[in-house]
């Protein structure tokens, strides 16, 4: 997702570079765009932290014995 907001960007956004700081221009709905993409990576990490903390996918499994 972040490739696809960067490809994004750089294709409707006005990047002028001054002396070590970056300005974004664009019109408004081009920056709504850009917020909507924003939110779903954003809901995706959501899901994707959610998912890691429930299974507890840091932790070793256990053998079980049947």
């Amino acid at each position: 997702m972040s490739i696809i907001i960067c490809i994004y960007m750089m294709f409707n956004y006005d990047i002028i570079i001054n002396y070590g700081e970056a300005d974004f221009s664009s019109n408004r709905l081009i920056g709504l765009g850009r917020i909507v993409l924003c939110l779903i990576q954003l809901s995706m990490s959501i899901v994707y932290a959610y998912y890691w903390l429930r299974f507890k996918i840091w932790e070793k499994p256990e053998k079980h014995t049947i």
